[in-house]
């Protein structure tokens, strides 16, 4: 029992997906053809997740869960093993603040997309759509492998596809990870891609 239980999963997801003409004011005033708009509000709750996994208590008889921080340790006999404790070492924002580096039961985030397409740019045949992808948690931290969002951890994300007649298509993209350095590895690991691909 101290390293498998079974949670009920509570998953919610609430979307809108707007598309927008050249006659659209927004749409209008940034002179496109078309406009998507994407908003993705998404989490889930885990019942008794954070007082079972969350807290460091022997009485409870389970193993902590997902350890959402990767500076300094939340677990005991740190100093033998000469790693920062979190919960004393001033460096890290779970000081003093014990299971905050744990699943907790709720835990939601929040995708947003826009999109503009450009028709017959510079009159070519060539069909230009600049994108913006954010994502980022609100609230919480989801337990793996039942979520994925941290709080105030996320993404944006650029791109820009060009596509002739709708058989040759390029893209390149760029994605910014958004956090603090004690919550995710991928602050310094932004990204740049481009591919082309042919439809036939």
């Amino acid at each position: 029992q101290a390293w498998f239980d079974a949670h009920d999963v509570i998953s919610w997801n609430l979307g809108t997906t707007s598309l927008l003409s050249q006659s659209h004011p927004l749409v209008d005033a940034f002179g496109a053809d078309l406009a998507v708009f994407v908003t993705d509000f998404q989490g889930i709750y885990v019942d008794d997740m954070h007082e079972k996994r969350g807290q460091l208590s022997i009485t409870s008889g389970y193993a902590p869960s997902t350890n959402h921080c990767i500076g300094g340790s939340d677990l005991p006999l740190n100093g033998i093993l000469s790693i920062d404790d979190a919960f004393t070492g001033t460096l890290y924002p779970e000081f003093g603040n014990q299971g905050a580096c744990r699943s907790t039961d709720s835990s939601w985030g929040v995708t947003l997309l826009g999109r503009l397409t450009y028709n017959n740019v510079f009159g070519s045949p060539i069909a230009l759509s600049p994108q913006v992808v954010a994502q980022m948690g609100v609230e919480g931290r989801s337990p793996s492998p039942a979520g994925f969002w941290r709080e105030d951890q996320g993404s944006v994300a650029l791109s820009l596809t060009a596509d002739y007649l709708g058989v040759w298509q390029g893209v390149i993209s760029y994605r910014d990870f958004i956090g603090d350095m004690h919550r995710s590895y991928n602050l310094d690991r932004n990204t740049l891609s481009a591919s082309v691909s042919y439809a036939f």
